[in-house]
C-alpha cells in the first residue's frame, strides 16, 4: 500500500511544475512520539502511518493497520467534539482531543479516525531534532510536557547489578498490580488488553534476567554483590 499521496486536485502523482511538484508530499500520520526508548535501540522519533500493510498478529497498534472508511460513528460519540464529518472524510482536530479512545472502542471498522497529513517538513519539526540538539542519543527520561523525571519516578544508580535488580523488581510490580486488576475486573474490553501488557511484563522480566546472567558471568562473582562492577571491579573479558 502506498501510504503517501499528493494533493488529489493536482492530478494523481501531482503537477510538474519548473520547481518539482505542486502539491507537496504527505502521509497520513496516526501519531509522532518525539521520544520513544521502546522495542528498539537507543532513543528516536517513533512515527505511525495509518494504513499499514503488515497485519501483524502481534501488533501493539492495531488500529493503524486500517484506513478510515469515514461511515461517521466516531464523530458522534466523540466526548470532546474533536471530529467532524467534512465533504465525505473524518476530520480530527488534534487540539481539542483528550485521548479517551472512545473513536477507537466504538469503529466497526477497527480504525483510527485520528489522522494527519503531514508533510515531511511537519513530520520533522514535531520530532527528534530539538532533543538531539541537547541529549544527543542519551537518555534523558522527561514527561510528555517536557518536564524532566526526578529520584521520586526514576531510579538509575549507576551500577549494573543495582540497576538490572530494579528493572526486574520494576516488571515484577506492574505484572503484580495487573494481577490484582484481573482478580476484580471482569469485562473483557478492559481484562484483554491488561492480560497483553501482563505478558509483556512476564517478557521483559525474563529478558532482564538474562541480561543480568551475562553480566554476572563477566565479573568477579566474589565480589559483584560487594561493589560497584562498573568502577570498582572492572569486568572481565570474555574467553575466545
Amino acid at each position: 500500500m502506498n501510504q503517501f499521496n499528493h494533493d488529489p486536485a493536482a492530478g494523481e502523482c501531482g503537477a510538474l511544475s519548473e520547481g518539482g511538484l505542486s502539491s507537496p508530499l504527505t502521509a497520513p500520520v496516526n501519531k509522532i512520539i518525539p521520544f520513544s526508548s521502546v522495542d528498539g535501540y537507543g532513543n528516536r522519533t517513533a512515527i505511525f502511518l495509518q494504513g499499514c500493510n503488515q497485519n501483524c498478529l502481534y501488533c501493539h497498534n492495531p488500529e493503524t493497520i486500517r484506513m478510515c472508511i469515514a461511515c461517521g460513528r466516531c464523530v458522534d460519540a466523540c466526548p470532546a467534539n474533536a471530529l467532524s464529518l467534512q465533504e465525505g472524510r473524518v476530520v480530527f482536530q488534534i487540539d481539542k482531543c483528550c485521548s479517551c479512545d472512545t473513536c477507537i472502542r466504538i469503529c466497526p471498522h477497527d480504525a483510527s479516525p485520528r489522522i494527519r497529513n503531514l508533510t515531511p517538513k511537519e513530520i520533522q519539526d514535531s520530532g527528534f531534532g530539538p532533543y538531539y540538539i541537547d541529549h544527543t542519543t542519551g537518555i534523558w527520561p522527561q514527561a510528555a510536557g517536557g518536564i524532566p523525571f526526578n529520584a521520586c519516578e526514576f531510579q538509575s544508580k549507576g551500577d549494573p547489578i543495582t540497576d538490572l535488580f530494579e528493572d526486574l523488581a520494576a516488571e515484577q510490580k506492574a505484572r503484580t498490580t495487573y494481577d490484582n486488576i484481573l482478580r476484580v475486573i471482569k469485562d473483557p474490553e478492559i481484562c484483554d488488553p491488561i492480560r497483553f501488557l501482563r505478558e509483556r511484563e512476564i517478557v521483559h522480566f525474563q529478558r532482564f534476567g538474562e541480561v543480568l546472567r551475562s553480566v554476572q558471568d563477566r565479573l568477579d562473582s566474589r565480589n559483584f554483590y560487594a561493589l560497584n562492577p562498573a568502577f570498582d571491579n572492572p569486568a572481565s573479558q570474555p574467553q575466545t
